[in-house]
C-alpha cells in the first residue's frame, strides 16, 4: 500500500467506526386517540424544510435510526376536527407513543358535507400551463420557465377545451368568460401556489378541511350568470375542477449534446479501463437522460366554501409542445368524470 493511501486509510477507518459506534436504531409503536389519526414524521430541527414523512394511520410501527445522543424526531398526528398533537423523541424515548388530540370545539360535521363525484356536474376552469425549457448538458444544466410558451400552450388547451367540452357532465369556463383575464391569471397562479402545498393522502386528516382563499372564491363565484354555480341546486352538485400542468421540453442542444457526451464519456471510459485496469473518470449515466414528461393535477372544489373535495396527480412520458401530445393531453382531460366514475366502482 502506497505512503498516502496507509495515511489516508489511518483517518478514514477510525472516522468511521466512530460514525457506526454513535448510530443506533430504535423501533417505536405509534397510537392515537382517536384511533385511526394520520402519523407524521420529521426530524428537529428541519434544517433543509423537508416535507413531514407520511407514516400511516394509527396504530404505526416505525424504525427510527439515531446518529447520536443529540438527534431528534418528531411525530404529530393530525385528523379532521381535532387539534394535532406531537412529541419530540430522542434514542433514549419510550418505545411506546400515545398522541391525544384534542376535539375542536368550534368544528362541525356540518362543515364537512359529502359529495359523490360520480353524479356531479363539473365546471373545468382554465388550465393553469407551464412550459420548463431544460437547458445544458449532463449535470451543467438547468429549468428555464417559459412565460412565451405557457401563454402559448394555455391558449392552445383553452381553445380545444372550448370547441371539445360543450355539454356533458363537464362543461369548460373559458377566458373568455372573465371580464378581467388578467385579475384571473393572477388568482390562477396564486391558486397554484396554494393548491401544490397540499397532499392528497392528507386531505381527510388535515385539522380543518382546505379550502381556497376567499379573494379567489369571490373571483370564481362572480362568473357570468351562464356558469353562475352558487348556490347549488338542490338536484345535483356542481363542482370546480382546477388543472395545474407543468410539461419539460429539453433543447435541441441539449438532446444532441448529451447523446454526443455520452458517447464520448462511455468511450473514455473504454479507454481508461484498457489502459488502466479501470475507469478514472467517473460516468453517470442518468445525468445525460432526457426529462420530456409532463405533470397534471386535478383539484375538485366546492364552490359555497372553496373547500378542496378532491386532489389527483397524473404524469404523460411526454411533452406537450408537440401537436400530437398536446391532443392527448385534453383527450385525458376530457375524460375526468369518467375517471371519477371508475375511482367510485373500484371503492
Amino acid at each position: 500500500m502506497k505512503p498516502q493511501n496507509r495515511f489516508a486509510a489511518i483517518i478514514i477507518i477510525p472516522a468511521l467506526l466512530l460514525i457506526i459506534q454513535a448510530c443506533s436504531s430504535r423501533n417505536f409503536t405509534v397510537r392515537s386517540i382517536p384511533e385511526g389519526s394520520m402519523i407524521l414524521m420529521s426530524r428537529s430541527p428541519n434544517i433543509y424544510g423537508l416535507p413531514d414523512e407520511i407514516c400511516g394511520i394509527s396504530p404505526v410501527n416505525k424504525k427510527m435510526i439515531f446518529a447520536g445522543k443529540k438527534d431528534q424526531y418528531y411525530f404529530k398526528a393530525i385528523n379532521q376536527g381535532y387539534e394535532p398533537d406531537s412529541v419530540l423523541i430522542n434514542k433514549d424515548s419510550k418505545s411506546e407513543i400515545e398522541l391525544n388530540l384534542r376535539k375542536m370545539e368550534s368544528f362541525s360535521e356540518i362543515q364537512k358535507p359529502v359529495y359523490s363525484l360520480k353524479e356531479a356536474d363539473f365546471c373545468l376552469l382554465p388550465v393553469n400551463t407551464n412550459i420548463i425549457i431544460h437547458k445544458g448538458v449532463g449535470n451543467l444544466d438547468k429549468y428555464v420557465h417559459s412565460d412565451e410558451l405557457s401563454k402559448a400552450y394555455s391558449d392552445s388547451l383553452d381553445t380545444k377545451l372550448k370547441t371539445m367540452l360543450v355539454s356533458g357532465q363537464m362543461k369548460y369556463i373559458s377566458n373568455d368568460n372573465f371580464s378581467d383575464i388578467s385579475a384571473w391569471q393572477r388568482s390562477s397562479d396564486s391558486l397554484s401556489i396554494f393548491l401544490l402545498k397540499l397532499k392528497s393522502e392528507l386531505l381527510p386528516y388535515y385539522p380543518l378541511p382546505p379550502a381556497i382563499p376567499e379573494k379567489d372564491l369571490r373571483l370564481l363565484t362572480s362568473l357570468p350568470d351562464s356558469y353562475h354555480l352558487s348556490p347549488l341546486k338542490d338536484t345535483t352538485d356542481r363542482l370546480f375542477v382546477f388543472l395545474w400542468c407543468k410539461s419539460i421540453e429539453p433543447t435541441k442542444g441539449r438532446v444532441v449534446g448529451n447523446i454526443a457526451t455520452s458517447l464520448a464519456s462511455g468511450a473514455v471510459q473504454g479507454y481508461e479501463t484498457a489502459s488502466y485496469g479501470h475507469a478514472i473518470t467517473t460516468y453517470n449515466p442518468q445525468a445525460f437522460a432526457i426529462d420530456n414528461s409532463t405533470i397534471w393535477m386535478v383539484f375538485v372544489i366546492e364552490p359555497q366554501s372553496g373547500r378542496i373535495l378532491h386532489i389527483s396527480q397524473h404524469t404523460l412520458p411526454y411533452e406537450i409542445t408537440k401537436p400530437a401530445n398536446l391532443k392527448k393531453l385534453t383527450d385525458n382531460i376530457v375524460t375526468i368524470p369518467q375517471q371519477f366514475n371508475n375511482q367510485n366502482d373500484e371503492k
